[in-house]
């Protein structure tokens, strides 16, 4: 139920409010209470929305502004053609195109892009160069289990890409949790012994992680 807020003369986005809107002819169990504004494009098209749209942001033009940032998005020679216009199509694609190659390793899991960024390039765009995007680095979760949004995204190189693969193992020991490719730097042991050790040999973690091979020191408690 919408709360009684006088926004006459009040500007949202490109909106500013005219005057309520009281025709009597909409439902009987609407209590919403609508607004007629126009907008800065200069259409002549009057836009009738509820205070509720207009304050959280979700009516703020008469769709030219979406049609705006469309144009800057679709442009041929701005960004369709870009490597990170690319990334972003790529990631919408395995999300929620149930045709594309990868769909059950992420949309069928309910691996999502957040709506800021599915609804807008530009700010994808934005937070990638923000955050050290260039060429020679890939999109990357830090949870692969979450999303896809600026809290659980990095840019980074095949290496890192490796190591956080959904399928690599982790192990936890000494309250440290690392892949089976990390743990092998740590210890200075292969990702073969580590692997043999406790899958072949059944050994637990510590003894796995500690005991030398060929007179190379423990891994450090």
């Amino acid at each position: 139920m919408g709360k009684r807020r006088e926004l006459k003369g009040q500007k949202f986005g490109r909106l500013t409010v005219i005057c309520e809107y009281t025709k009597n002819n909409r439902a009987k169990n609407d209590k919403n209470i609508y607004w007629i504004c126009k907008c800065e494009c200069g259409s002549e098209k009057k836009v009738i929305t509820t205070s509720t749209k207009l304050i959280n942001g979700h009516t703020k033009s008469c769709g030219c502004y979406q049609k705006y940032r469309a144009s800057i998005c679709n442009s041929s020679h701005r960004e369709t053609k870009t490597r990170l216009y690319n990334i972003w199509q790529g990631i919408k694609r395995r999300c929620n195109n149930k045709n594309a190659i990868n769909y059950k390793n992420y949309g069928l899991r309910g691996i999502k892009m957040c709506t800021e960024w599915e609804n807008d390039f530009m700010l994808f765009k934005d937070w990638a160069y923000q955050n050290g995007y260039n060429d020679n680095l890939t999109i990357d979760r830090i949870d692969n289990d979450k999303n896809y949004c600026p809290s659980n995204c990095i840019w980074s190189d095949q290496k890192y890409q490796q190591n956080h693969k959904r399928n690599n193992r982790y192990i936890t020991y000494n309250n440290q949790k690392h892949t089976l490719s990390e743990w092998a730097q740590i210890t200075g042991l292969s990702t073969s012994v580590i692997d043999s050790r406790l899958n072949k040999l059944e050994w637990s973690e510590q003894k796995t992680l500690t005991t030398p091979l060929r007179g190379k020191n423990n891994v450090s408690n």
